[in-house]
Order: C-alpha cells, then structure tokens, then sequence
C-alpha cells in the first residue's frame, strides 16, 4: 500500500516515481502532514531483485541473434512494464528498516 501509515493519505503513483527516481529524495516526506516515510526492507529487497533484468535481457537479445527493431522494441517494453509495476511494489514505514 502506498499510503501514510501515520494519517493515511494515499500517495499517488506519479509522486512516488516523481520523489524515488527523478528527484531521488530519500526519506519521502508525506504531502499532508510531512511524516518522514521510508520503504520497508522487503520492498527495497524487491527493487534490487529488479535492477539485474535489463542487463540479462540485453544479454539474451544479443545471443539470439534478434533484429534490431524487435530488440528494441523488447527492451523498450521491459522499460515500461519496469517503471508502470515500481510504484506498486514500493510498500512505506514511518521508521527505517534494516535491509538484512
């Protein structure tokens, strides 16, 4: 769930992907009543499961020999369904948890 666990204010997909990868503002403040938000460690632990997939699929693309268009067309779509599915795996805490 995206939300404020101290007021409950759902935050939304745009500004969570806004705050986490363009600006890269760590803790996320919550907008309505400026709680210091965290992820947890199974939601950190879950965006670094993903980090390797592009580069394996660059990989596997190169080997099997693929036009170019089509792989482009592949990573291009990986890309997209990466970023769409980030904001829904990121879960919030108000306090900091250890990764391991």
């Amino acid at each position: 769930m995206n939300g404020c666990p101290k007021c409950h204010f759902i935050l939304s997909r745009w500004y969570l992907f806004k705050r986490t990868l363009i600006k890269k503002e760590y803790p996320i403040t919550c907008p309505k009543c400026s709680q210091p938000l965290y992820f947890t460690a199974k939601s950190l632990r879950m965006t670094f499961a993903l980090i390797p997939i592009l580069p394996i699929l660059l990989i596997v693309v190169t080997m099997l020999d693929v036009s170019e268009i089509i792989s482009g067309l592949i990573i291009f779509m990986l890309l997209l369904t990466l970023l769409t599915a980030y904001p829904f795996i990121l879960e919030l805490t108000v306090k900091e948890e250890e990764l391991f």
